[in-house]
C-alpha cells in the first residue's frame, strides 16, 4: 500500500459495494488513485478479483480536500478489506 498526502477512512459495504471517503492533506493540490491489486479478494466461489483503479478527484485542493469513493464488483466480495486497497496521495485510516 502506498500511503502519502491524505486518508481513507469510513470504509463500508458488502457484497458488490462498498464506499469510502478520501481526505487530502493540509496543502495538498492534486489527484489521488486508489488501486485494488488483482487477487487480492474473492467471491463467494472462491474466484479471484480482478485489479481495478480510478482516480479520486481531478481537483483536490485546500478548500475541498474530501472525495466519496466508491468500489463496485460485479460479483459479491467475501473478503475485500482495506489491505486490497493501494493508493496514490492518500493513506488507508479508519477502515
Amino acid at each position: 500500500m502506498t500511503l502519502a498526502n491524505g486518508t481513507l477512512s469510513g470504509f463500508s459495504g458488502s457484497g458488490t459495494s462498498y464506499t469510502a471517503t478520501f481526505t487530502a492533506d493540509d496543502g495538498f493540490d492534486g489527484t489521488g488513485t486508489v488501486t485494488v491489486p488483482a487477487g487480492s479478494y474473492t467471491d463467494a466461489a472462491g474466484n479471484s478479483g480482478a485489479v481495478g483503479s480510478d482516480n479520486v478527484d481531478t481537483s483536490l485542493t485546500d478548500s475541498d480536500n474530501n472525495s466519496v469513493v466508491n468500489f463496485t464488483s460485479s460479483e459479491a466480495t467475501t473478503d475485500f478489506v482495506e489491505a486490497d486497497v493501494t493508493l496514490a496521495n492518500g493513506d488507508a485510516l479508519g477502515f
